[in-house]
Parts: C-alpha cells; sequence; structure tokens
C-alpha cells in the first residue's frame, strides 16, 4: 500500500545540511509520518549516503534547461518544477517546503487538501507581486508582454512559493514539459526565479492558504520586539534574514534541529498540535505584530526625517541669527 503523503524539500550540494534541518524540525516538531524526499540537484552520490540511511528518497535533479534564464537565483531554483512530474503521482498529496523554513507545529491541516494551496505573497515582501512583474516588463519594453496580458489581470494576488500543498492530481503528464517551456517563452519571467513562471500556469488554479503555514518572521522580528519563542506558526520561512546566520534570533532553534536531525527514525518526535480557535488567535496576533511593525518603521522615519528637517531650520537660522541660534541650542541641550 503506498504512503499518501510526501513532504520535499530542494538542496543542491551546498545546501544540504539546510534540507537536513528541515526534515528535522517536521520529524521532531510535526511528528510527519508520511514519506520524505530530498530534490537533489546535482548532488554528487557520496553526498546523498546521510539522507538514504534515514529512509529519505531520493529525486535526483538535473538543471532544467532554460536557455535565457537571466535571473539573479541560480538555476537549482527551477528544479522545483520536477514535483510537477507524473512520478509523484504515486502520492495523493506533496507538501513543498524551502530549505529556509523552520517547522514547528503538526501539518495535518494541510497533508490531505484538494488542489493547489499557498499563502498570499506577503505584502510586506510581495504585495500586488505580478504588478511588479508587469512594470518591470514594461520597462524593458519586453515584446510577449502583450500575450501575458491577454492571459492575466497582473494586479491580481500571487503566491508565494516557498510552501505549497497539493493534490497530485493537477499534475497531468505534460505539467512539467509546459513549465520548461513557459520559463523559456517568458524568459524574463525567470528574473524572479521560479515564482513567476508558477504563478503564470497556475493562474487562477490555486487557493489560499492560512499564514499560520509561511509565517514570515522577518515581519516580527526585530522591530515588533519580539522574542524567537514568541513568535507563532506552524512553518516559519525566513525570506530576508536566514536561521543558519548565527546572527539570526533563531540560529540556534534552528542549529539544534539540525544536530538532532542524527535522531529521525530513532526517537520519537514530540509533535505539537493547535485547535482551530488557536490558529485564529495566532493569526490574530501575528497581524497585529506585524501592523506594529509597520508602525515603529514609519515614526522611526518620521522623527529621522524630523530631526534631518530640523537641522537644515537650524543651519540656516544660524546664519541669519546666530544669537537665536544659540539660544535654542541651548534650551534643547536643557
Amino acid at each position: 500500500m503506498k504512503n499518501k503523503k510526501v513532504l520535499v524539500t530542494l538542496a543542491n550540494e551546498s545546501y544540504l545540511d539546510q534540507a537536513k534541518q528541515l526534515f528535522s524540525s517536521a520529524y521532531f516538531n510535526a511528528g510527519w509520518d508520511g514519506d520524505f524526499l530530498l530534490l537533489a540537484h546535482e548532488v554528487p552520490e557520496e553526498k546523498l549516503q546521510w539522507f538514504k540511511d534515514k529512509g529519505i528518497l531520493i529525486k535526483k535533479c538535473q538543471a532544467i534547461p532554460c536557455e535565457r534564464f537571466n535571473g539573479k537565483w541560480p538555476p537549482v531554483v527551477l528544479s522545483k518544477f520536477y514535483i510537477f512530474t507524473p512520478e509523484f503521482k504515486q502520492w495523493d498529496n506533496v507538501i513543498f517546503l524551502d530549505a529556509d523554513i523552520i517547522v514547528r507545529a503538526s501539518l495535518e491541516n494541510i497533508d490531505q487538501v484538494k488542489g493547489l494551496h499557498a499563502v498570499t505573497g506577503h505584502r510586506h515582501f510581495s504585495s500586488l507581486w505580478l504588478n511588479k512583474i508587469h512594470l518591470f516588463l514594461e520597462k524593458i519594453n519586453y515584446s510577449p508582454l502583450t500575450e501575458l496580458k491577454h492571459q492575466l489581470d497582473f494586479t491580481d494576488k500571487s503566491f508565494n512559493t516557498g510552501v505549497l500543498a497539493f493534490s497530485t492530481d493537477i499534475i497531468q503528464n505534460n505539467t512539467f514539459e509546459s513549465l520548461i517551456k513557459l520559463s523559456n517563452k517568458f524568459f524574463a519571467l525567470s528574473a524572479s526565479g521560479e515564482e513567476a513562471i508558477l504563478n503564470v500556469y497556475f493562474y487562477k488554479q490555486w487557493q489560499e492558504l492560512s499564514s499560520f503555514y509561511n509565517t514570515y518572521p522577518d515581519c516580527l522580528i526585530p522591530e515588533a520586539g519580539l522574542k524567537p519563542e514568541e513568535v507563532q506558526g506552524a512553518i516559519l520561512h525566513f525570506i530576508i534574514n536566514k536561521p543558519w546566520l548565527k546572527k539570526n534570533p533563531f540560529y540556534n532553534e534552528w542549529s539544534k534541529n539540525l544536530t538532532i536531525s542524527n535522531k529521525i527514525g530513532t526517537e520519537l518526535p514530540k509533535t505539537k498540535n493547535f485547535t482551530t480557535e488557536e490558529i485564529k488567535d495566532i493569526l490574530s496576533d501575528i497581524e497585529i505584530r506585524q501592523n506594529k511593525r509597520l508602525h515603529i518603521k514609519f515614526f522611526n522615519k518620521f522623527y529621522q526625517e524630523t530631526d534631518r528637517l530640523i537641522g537644515l531650520v537650524g543651519l540656516s537660522l544660524k546664519r541669519i541669527s546666530p544669537h537665536s541660534y544659540h539660544l535654542l541650542k541651548k534650551l534643547k541641550n536643557n
């Protein structure tokens, strides 16, 4: 009898520790009881043994031929397309997680979804993301833009591809090949990695996932004053400040997950589950914290600009009336 679900991440030779940490956090914190699978992008065979010893499945990925891939992202990101190959239909459901993620709690609410589910691109990072791509394409006078305009509305919401949960009935025999063709046809989209291509291909064919399953700590720390243990969410996705960097507040947690990865399969996980009401409360708190972060940034900017303007006014006053300038300066210091 086949296992009905699989959790997948993608890594090249330089990101194997990140993959180990991800699988470890999913095993110990989420109690993941489905299959694990590593999309190994051009990883030498000898470096895959650790994963095989842990019972983690391996899908070897060759670089996808995108002739004009000229983005800031390395070619490895396009290997995410492999999760849409027919061989993944041996499972009923797939959860894909980027390697810059820490799993904190159970994934049972998203492991049996129907269709493609993802979190809307967060407004602090990618609000109206498709529209930004649209403006970029117009700026470079991108000739296929007219065709794209007929296919989609650039002001629609887009989804973040760092967390994808889907049922494999969305995979057609030609889905993988179609994604490659799309990458080559609209090559300028590849400037944003695989995310633009997937958003175009699955336009109007995805459902919104709760941000509880794709929480961005970058929005919550440090401006909002939260400590790592206060950040809630089943899946923490680090967009900017990566958790394997020692200056990241989550480094100790990430490092611990990596260390205990050697115990996968030999020790029982300690799964943390949340009720629907608890998730609602957490999401509400996340929203409050994110808004607080924006307010803090706004007022910091306001005060910076105010000080700058006061400084300019002071310089002018000093030239016009040195006596008044020194009097105001004395009052300020007092």
